[in-house]
């Protein structure tokens, strides 16, 4: 049985540093999380998700937590940790402006433009794509956690050097 989080997101993401050159993230799922055998979930309630870090697909009706929904929203705390900057944070000119409401994200939503505006923030190109590509409506052309990591791995290390 392997886990679906249902909910990652900044509040949900806990840095733990045992020795000072060691911090390492974790996504806690705080009871929200789910065990996903073969192609069904385990249900034990209401759904709960933050709309902030939500992938479009969880605001349609019968919407099912799955690995590229926990994919989005990973997307959207790589990207606030990235930039320093709140999740759909309006860009006016080169000058940040007001956070976008919930309404003015989901209209956005539909109307196809899902991809939150501080992405244009990131400096490191290959980080900018591979948060780009898990803003798409299409759960299905988003990268696995796993492809993230090997990518995030390859442009940091880049950085570094």
């Amino acid at each position: 049985m392997k886990p679906v989080a249902r909910d990652p997101c900044a509040l949900n993401t806990m840095w733990e540093s045992i020795r000072k050159s060691d911090n390492e993230p974790f996504v806690c799922d705080l009871g929200l999380g789910h065990g996903v055998t073969h192609s069904k979930y385990t249900s034990s309630g209401k759904r709960n998700v933050i709309p902030k870090w939500a992938p479009p697909e969880s605001f349609g009706p019968g919407y099912v937590a799955t690995y590229e929904g926990d994919v989005w929203s990973l997307a959207c705390v790589l990207l606030e940790l990235f930039t320093g900057y709140r999740l759909w944070q309006n860009i006016v000119g080169n000058k940040l402006g007001q956070v976008l409401s919930m309404n003015e994200v989901l209209a956005r939503f539909f109307h196809g433009n899902v991809t939150p505006n501080i992405l244009s923030l990131v400096d490191i190109a290959a980080v900018r794509n591979a948060l780009q590509s898990c803003f798409t409506k299409e759960k299905e052309k988003r990268p696995s956690a796993k492809d993230l990591t090997e990518i995030f791995e390859g442009a940091l290390l880049s950085v570094n050097e």
